[in-house]
């Protein structure tokens, strides 16, 4: 059995190796956020809002889990939507 979810993680960190931890997790969520603007509807603008509110909190490592685990919601319902 293959561990995609582990491949395609690792795939991710080895693309931006040599960048400091905080400039690729900044980068994460401006892509984050790009899959929302795309997802154009209602739930997608009430997740960008939540995760502005992460962002403002003090701690970037709970925003970040929060965001992974928004983003995975997300990229669910993308592939369930009819096209």
């Amino acid at each position: 059995m293959m561990d995609f979810a582990g491949k395609a993680k690792w795939g991710a960190w080895n693309e931006v190796k040599g960048l400091d931890a905080d400039a690729a997790k900044s980068q994460y969520v401006e892509y984050f956020v790009s899959v929302l603007d795309r997802a154009g509807n209602p739930e997608a603008q009430k997740i960008k809002d939540q995760v502005r509110l992460f962002l403002l909190g003090p701690s970037m490592r709970l925003a970040l889990l929060a965001v992974d685990s928004l983003l995975r919601r997300v990229l669910g319902g993308l592939e369930e939507s009819p096209r």
